[in-house]
């Protein structure tokens, strides 16, 4: 055993918590905090587990809320499998399935008429990756495996629901092994919509989608990155290809919708090199609302996952910088002004390389770290009051 504080309960194994085209790009908004106010002495930290082989470890993906429990994934445990958990906000932690060997689930579970829904990279019997459901109780159904050719391979991020169906992206297979994006039923009916296209800026889509307005949102990782748009009947259009300069590089996230625009991460590129957050218009005008620091001033830099909206602000993660370069959790208002919430500090009570974002939940967010904890590289589930 790896750490304290385990329980066990028949059926389940529990956890108690642990102590402790292109468009145009318009100029920069906002500005930066004071360093004491961006990284205020009356924050509220809380490590609620220390993750472990037999809890699993290293999340990659974040938290989704259904009803008051939170659910992820870890992309490890014995034998190399990934696991599906529940936490509750006390820190009580559920194993709900193991998968096979190799399964690697890397997209944000959504939930869906009460069912949670994700994807997994690998495993299955082709190793191209799966389409699964479970319940809260923790029956697992695999929806769709792909097999690697014209139907995709590899999905990496999270799925929409729109019109009661099922979307996601793939990062490889379609006709030019370049990925695609998919449609498919909860009763497991795949459709391929789009095929991306080889050498190009516009392939290779990591982050999952948004549905907003009738229409599916997307980032694409190839080259510097950009933005698309596609429809349900497949009709795709580039919103925006990023250039890798001051309007940022290499988005992992999908776009969130609010008030008619999409708001999205870069996790590179920006006016001081370490990312941005930005906003776009539905027709393909960027506004870069605030551009990471990567010099190393206390700023995180390098965000991956996308944004939450809560309390008039947006709430995310950064990779790296903060403290030791471990990383942040951080807000920005619409009008671009920063505010690092938490730095995280690679400790036994603190997490670090958030991969996954932030869940707003009564007044805190909560979410998960690949490293850090008990034992330094196994990963954290935090709670943090900003």
């Amino acid at each position: 055993m790896r750490y304290s504080g385990v329980a066990l309960a028949i059926g389940t194994i529990v956890f108690s918590a642990c102590s402790g085209g292109s468009g145009t790009t318009m100029p920069q908004a906002g500005g930066v905090l004071g360093d004491a106010a961006r990284n205020p002495m009356n924050v509220s930290y809380k490590l609620l587990v220390s993750l472990g082989p037999d809890t699993g470890y290293e999340p990659l993906t974040g938290l989704t809320k259904l009803g008051g429990t939170f659910y992820g994934t870890t992309s490890s445990s014995r034998g190399s499998r990934g696991e599906i958990f529940s936490v509750d906000p006390s820190g009580k932690f559920t194993v709900l399935h193991r998968f096979g060997t190799f399964t690697k689930p890397l997209g944000d579970l959504i939930a869906y008429n009460g069912t949670l829904y994700g994807t997994a990279n690998h495993g299955s019997a082709t190793n191209k990756g799966i389409v699964f459901s479970v319940t809260p109780a923790g029956v697992e159904k695999d929806l769709y495996t792909f097999k690697g050719g014209a139907d995709g391979a590899h999905p990496q991020g999270r799925l929409a629901v729109l019109g009661g169906t099922l979307y996601g992206t793939t990062t490889s297979g379609g006709s030019a092994d370049a990925g695609t994006v998919f449609s498919v039923s909860t009763a497991g009916v795949e459709n391929v919509i789009y095929s991306f296209p080889s050498n190009s800026q516009n392939s290779v889509p990591v982050g999952g989608l948004v549905a907003f307005g009738g229409a599916l949102y997307g980032t694409t990782s190839s080259g510097n990155g950009g933005i698309f748009k596609i429809t349900p009947s497949g009709a795709q259009t580039v919103l925006h290809a990023f250039s890798g300069g001051s309007d940022g590089a290499n988005p992992q996230a999908a776009p969130i919708a609010s008030g008619g625009l999409l708001y999205g991460t870069t996790s590179a590129g920006g006016a001081k090199a370490g990312g941005t957050v930005f906003s776009i218009t539905t027709t393909g005008t960027v506004r870069v609302l605030y551009s990471f620091d990567a010099s190393g001033n206390g700023d995180g830099y390098g965000p991956v996952t996308g944004l939450i909206l809560a309390n008039g602000a947006f709430y995310g993660t950064t990779l790296s910088g903060g403290k030791n370069d471990y990383g942040t959790v951080f807000s920005v208002t619409p009008s671009g002004t920063e505010r690092v919430v938490y730095r995280f500090q690679h400790t036994k009570l603190s997490g670090a390389a958030p991969r996954g974002g932030v869940v707003f939940y009564k007044g805190a967010l909560y979410g998960t770290t690949q490293l850090g904890g008990h034992d330094g590289v196994d990963g954290t589930i935090y709670r943090v009051t900003p």
